[in-house]
């Protein structure tokens, strides 16, 4: 207690009666009185600071000097660098964005996004035009046959005969759209997943079976299109009786995810339409 004390002793902190007990112990020890000498020589120390006094030269010297920090920050600002330094870095940094901007963004998965929705090319259905050609009774041309499709060859009739052309009319595809949209009101689409071990072989087949139930391609890209990130995509129509087989085949070769959404196009009676994608399976 005496040693914690010194200093309050040393600068006459302590009442009376205190500090009387203290000099007793002091006197008693040695240590003691060697760290009293010690204390009191730091506060002589002190006092003599008080006294020293700084020329106003050295004040405004030392209120002017930066620090070592200071001069860092102030060498690495870019306003003080050279302008051709600069230019340099500015043209460097823009080109590391695009690279990145390049490499990074997956432009494909966009553009498929993009595509998907707004694509219009959709095959209905394919309907062949019939011309019938009648000419008189027992000629040649009779005993051949009278009717052909446009794409093949028809003999030229005689002409020294007169004939009759007959056309059987056609259902356009607009007439065949708007006949569906008096039947269904709300248009829908299939989106759907599927997990396959194989996906390379597995999308194969599965193109294969689509081509075998009727489906045709509705987008821009083939059936099962490998895109960038690795999976195949399919966009397809198919006839609307054939799409229990399909929902069974595509269970038979993995794990699949459909689901039945809402859609603005409204496809004609009996056809649906696909937008699906297999990748390959992890387990």
């Amino acid at each position: 207690m005496v040693q914690e004390m010194l200093f309050d002793y040393a600068t006459k902190n302590l009442d009376s009666i205190r500090a009387e007990e203290v000099k007793i112990e002091i006197e008693k020890s040695q240590l003691f009185q060697d760290e009293l000498i010690k204390i009191q020589v730091g506060l002589a120390y002190f006092d003599q600071m008080f006294e020293v006094k700084i020329s106003s030269a050295l004040s405004d010297e030392i209120q002017d000097r930066r620090s070592y920090l200071h001069l860092i920050r102030r060498s690495l600002s870019l306003s003080q660098w050279p302008p051709i330094v600069k230019w340099t870095l500015e043209a460097f940094a823009v080109i590391v964005l695009v690279v990145l901007l390049t490499v990074l963004v997956p432009w494909n998965q966009l553009r498929e996004f993009a595509l998907q929705e707004s694509q219009t090319e959709l095959i209905l259905a394919e309907v062949l035009k019939k011309t019938e050609v009648i000419v008189p009774s027992g000629s040649a041309e009779k005993e051949a046959g009278t009717s052909q499709f446009d794409d093949e060859v028809v003999s030229a009739p005689d002409v020294s005969k007169p004939v009759k052309i007959v056309t059987t009319p056609v259902m356009t595809a607009a007439k065949v759209v708007a006949k569906s949209e008096e039947v269904k009101k709300q248009g829908f689409v299939y989106r759907g997943t599927a997990k396959i071990v194989n996906v390379k072989m597995g999308s194969a087949k599965l193109k294969d079976k689509i081509v075998e139930l009727g489906g045709r391609k509705a987008g821009e890209v083939e059936l099962g299109w490998k895109r960038n990130q690795g999976d195949y995509y399919f966009h397809f129509t198919i006839p609307e009786s054939k799409l229990a087989e399909l929902e069974e085949y595509l269970k038979s070769i993995g794990k699949v995810q459909l689901s039945r959404d809402q859609h603005p196009r409204i496809m004609p009676s009996g056809i649906v339409r696909f937008i699906f994608t297999t990748e390959e399976s992890q387990n």
